[in-house]
């Protein structure tokens, strides 16, 4: 199972690089002291890497539109979950169809219960993981957690 956490390293190190600050081990060394594992590193490194090169990571993108939420997926999608699906479109890592899409599984899937932060960054994380395909029995995802 991927691990959430990588969505925040993965947010962290676009963040280092659109700053121009670049990825060094200056800023690896406390990630693991911190308590992130080297193979969560190593992951999000590699999305990072792989995906930087993307026009939508590298912050080109001229248009900008807010998404708001609908009555009944403010009721299933935390506030702090949200929050983050669009730091993460505003940072490029997700597109509006991106975005879009995880929103309409999530109202899809009839979760158990609300989906907070963490459960944004596992479904988030396989999304990245997956190649911008949800887990085919999303549902299993949520109840997991």
């Amino acid at each position: 199972m991927i691990h959430p956490k990588i969505i925040d390293l993965i947010v962290y190190f676009i963040t280092e690089l659109k700053t121009s600050k670049g990825i060094s081990d200056e800023i690896l060394i406390p990630l693991a002291e911190s308590g992130y594992s080297q193979n969560d590193i190593n992951i999000a490194l590699e999305w990072v890497f792989t995906h930087a090169t993307d026009k939508n990571t590298k912050g080109n993108n001229t248009f900008s539109s807010k998404r708001f939420l609908s009555k009944n997926e403010e009721r299933v999608i935390s506030p702090e979950a949200f929050g983050l699906l669009m730091r993460l479109h505003e940072l490029g890592i997700l597109t509006h169809a991106d975005v879009n899409l995880i929103l309409d599984t999530i109202m899809l899937s009839e979760a158990p219960q609300k989906v907070e932060l963490d459960d944004l960054k596992l479904i988030v994380s396989a999304f990245l993981m997956k190649g911008r395909r949800l887990h085919s029995n999303f549902t299993e995802l949520m109840i997991i957690n």
